[in-house]
Parts: structure tokens; sequence; C-alpha cells
């Protein structure tokens, strides 16, 4: 939601959340999550849910989820977590990749690593709209018309102006002014 509307309400929802699930659901020696959370009645066998089939498995939607937050929010402790994960699946993924089509998806940000946008000024919203029409499966976004205390967005603010940063690993080129030479930076 948050890279749909860049209201920041649904990143700090999804970090409270994350933050919640690591604390009740994490195994900290498998480096997955449990199916059900230590407040819960204890069950015969806790379990933990790793094959992707017609719904993404808890556990790949959380790898992915600790990846992008960590992208967002610059914590390499969550990106960890996320690689740890993946590595974890790495035998039987590779049996019957089919099965682990999410993981799949999530392994290749890792072998790609995404492009970072920030888009900031009072066109962001628009300029992320424009974004949606094209096909790109490999990004992360940030962005709004305020300063933000999302590390990918700090000190990005130019006063009326609406600039795009195409970044990788931290690393940024400089800013445009529109989304087709933003798109053209990714090619």
């Amino acid at each position: 939601m948050y890279e749909a509307t860049f209201d920041e309400q649904w990143l700090t929802l999804a970090s409270n959340l994350m933050d919640y699930a690591i604390a009740h659901f994490y195994h900290k020696r498998s480096g997955m999550f449990f199916y059900t959370s230590n407040l819960d009645p204890p069950l015969v066998a806790r379990k933990m849910e790793l094959d992707d089939n017609v719904i993404p498995a808890s556990n790949s939607t959380l790898a992915h989820g600790l990846f992008c937050l960590g992208k967002l929010f610059d914590k390499n402790e969550f990106i960890g977590m996320s690689e740890q994960m993946i590595l974890n699946m790495k035998s039987t993924t590779g049996q019957n990749p089919g099965f682990y089509s999410n993981w799949m998806r999530l392994l290749t940000r890792f072998i790609y690593s995404p492009y970072e946008l920030a888009i900031t000024g009072p066109e962001s919203i628009r300029f992320r709209q424009q974004l949606d029409e094209h096909y790109l499966p490999n990004i992360i976004l940030a962005g709004g018309k305020t300063e933000s205390h999302i590390p990918l967005l700090r000190n990005r603010l130019e006063k009326g102006k609406t600039m795009i940063y195409v970044c990788r690993d931290k690393v940024c080129k400089m800013p445009v002014d529109n989304v087709r030479n933003a798109i053209k930076m990714m090619e």
C-alpha cells in the first residue's frame, strides 16, 4: 500500500507488524517463522509453512517483507534474515521450483539487486502513476511531497520540483525530472 500511495502510515504499520511477527513467530535456530505464535496455546507440534501453492507460503511472504523493509529502512539485519530464509530453502527449491515460485521471485532480487526509486516533490504521486504504465518487476519505490524519515528519501526534496532518483544498493545516479528518463536509466 505504501508504494501505491506514498502514505507512510502503511509503511509504519508494515514495520510494526514485522516487529510483532519476529517477536512472536520467529524461530532463531532455524531462521524461519512458525505458523502459530508463541502466545497461542501450545500444540503437539508448531508447523512452518514453506511451500508456495496457489497462495504464497507465509515464510516466503515474510521473507519478501523483510527484504523490502530492509531496503526501505536500511536495516541490514532484515535483509540478512531474508537471505538466511532463502538459503534455508536452497536444497528444497532446486528439486521442484514450481512449488516455490514466490521463493524464486525473492531469489531473483538477491541475484539482480532491485532499483530503488525515490520520487520527491509535489508531483510524486503522478510520477508514480506514470511508472505503473511500465512493467518494472524489480523496483522498490519510496516517495512523497514532503521530507521523510525514510533513508532513501532523506535530503532529496527540492522545493517546487519533482525529482526521481534511480538508485541501486544505495548508490544513486543524478536525479531526473521525468519518468521517461528514469526508465532509460534502468534499461
